[in-house]
């Protein structure tokens, strides 16, 4: 489906094509989107790493 339409101030859209986009956007609201769950889950551990981080105490070789 075309979705590059250049449409003037006087343009009019037809019922049937505010239908069509309407429904083409409410269909690529649910498509799944890999990288940004991935980027999601990078975000998760980063954070989960970081928590892990700032509770854990390093202990120097010396003072063992």
């Amino acid at each position: 489906m075309n979705t590059d339409y250049n449409l003037g101030s006087n343009s009019r859209m037809t019922d049937s094509l505010e239908r069509d986009l309407l429904a083409q956007a409410i269909e690529d609201q649910f498509q799944p989107h890999p990288l940004r769950a991935l980027g999601q889950l990078v975000d998760r551990v980063t954070a989960l790493a970081a928590a892990i981080r700032a509770k854990t105490t390093v202990f120097d070789r010396e003072m063992i």
